[in-house]
């Protein structure tokens, strides 16, 4: 009998060439797979992730599952698997869920945080954006106001996004001041490709006063990338969250 096993997986990402699977790169995904099907003794296993993080993005709670016949109970294929893994990935959580489970199709929504320095750190590097300028905070906060709700987010899409429908529902974002850096969270119930970045680096536009906060509504409304700050780096990315009904 084939069990589902859901995975909840945290990886600082500046070891990976993102989530997914790509010839001749290490990848979060392949690394795990290699792994689960050692356990398994060369079981192949189709392991499937909520998501796509790009390279240099963590994870705090990423989910993945894949269903075996490997009789472990969940204890113990997370001490397994964090004994095959590289330091930079752990198992925080092992599940056995409903055969219908899948950790693409099933998530209702996923929450990112972006982080921003603003003071030189040998423990920070690869992990936030450190800027060498001040931001104006209060101008942010206004700005990321008028991306909350239902938009088409082609503005701030990949110009290669895969997705046709550019409409994303953003629910909760907010900048909180966090010691010496900025900490901006964004939940939405689907993302397009650097759209948290891209939307990082026009917010840092804002905070630079080379854009006025209610100038996000002409960028949305143009549709247009070019319109729209620069992608800011993968380094302070983190998916925090998949959530699931």
């Amino acid at each position: 009998m084939l069990r589902n096993i859901k995975l909840t997986i945290a990886y600082e990402g500046s070891s990976f060439h993102g989530w997914q699977i790509q010839p001749n790169a290490a990848t979060v995904q392949e690394i795990l797979k290699t792994s689960i099907e050692t356990i398994t003794g060369g079981e192949k296993i189709n392991l499937v992730g909520a998501g796509r993080t790009d390279a240099g993005v963590h994870a705090l709670g990423q989910v993945a599952n894949f269903k075996t016949g490997k009789p472990l109970t969940e204890t113990k294929w997370k001490n397994a698997l964090n004994a095959m893994l590289p330091p930079q990935i752990v198992i925080q959580r092992v599940e056995f869920v409903p055969d219908s489970f899948h950790s693409r199709y099933s998530a209702k929504d996923k929450t990112y945080s972006y982080h921003i320095g603003f003071e030189r750190s040998p423990f920070l590097v690869k992990r936030e954006w450190r800027l060498g300028y001040p931001l104006k905070l209060a101008a942010m906060k206004r700005a990321l106001l008028f991306l909350k709700g239902k938009h088409d987010f082609s503005s701030f899409a990949s110009s290669a996004s895969e997705s046709e429908s550019k409409i994303c529902h953003i629910k909760k974002c907010e900048i909180k001041q966090s010691g010496s850096s900025l900490v901006i969270t964004l939940s939405a119930d689907r993302f397009l490709t650097y759209m948290v970045r891209n939307i990082v680096g026009t917010l840092v536009k804002v905070g630079a006063g080379k854009i006025k906060p209610k100038e996000i509504l002409t960028i949305l409304e143009m549709k247009d990338r070019s319109k729209a700050g620069p992608t800011a780096p993968p380094d302070g990315l983190y998916l925090v969250k998949v959530n699931y009904l």
